[in-house]
């Protein structure tokens, strides 16, 4: 995937990404999402709290298309200068009736190579009892 955020406000982040997903590496089970969310942070002396809102459009080849939104709130903690650790707790769902949505809690670490360059990692566990892993590089213009 890949994704562009954009503080706008000192404690207001707004941002897009776009993430192909599949489940157990079965090429079968495509899921693709294209998201807008804004974040609004809360600044502590020792860690930072946010919370995120977001609204967006999902599909999966040859099915059909759904509009989403969603919510989570996390907080991050300092490690090192260069290392910060997250855990955060969502919520997502579509706008049909009945029980479509589902939980999910996170929890990642950033690393901040440079100034401008971080490597990512994270552990997604989802409602239900799949796990997710990812990995990613950020770049800060």
């Amino acid at each position: 995937g890949a994704g562009v955020n954009l503080p706008i406000r000192q404690n207001i982040d707004v941002g897009v990404s776009y993430a192909r997903n599949w489940i157990e590496s079965n090429s079968d089970f495509n899921l693709d999402i294209v998201d807008a969310y804004t974040t609004f942070i809360y600044s502590a002396d020792t860690f930072k709290t946010y919370t995120t809102l977001s609204l967006g459009h999902v599909w999966e080849p040859e099915k059909e298309e759904s509009v989403i939104w969603g919510a989570r709130a996390g907080a991050e903690f300092p490690v090192t200068a260069n290392l910060a650790v997250r855990v955060s707790a969502g919520y997502d769902d579509d706008f049909e009736s009945g029980n479509n949505g589902a939980w999910d809690g996170t929890a990642s670490v950033n690393y901040w190579v440079t100034k401008r360059v971080a490597a990512l990692g994270s552990a997604t566990w989802l409602e239900g009892g799949a796990v997710s892993y990812g990995v990613g590089v950020a770049f800060r213009f």
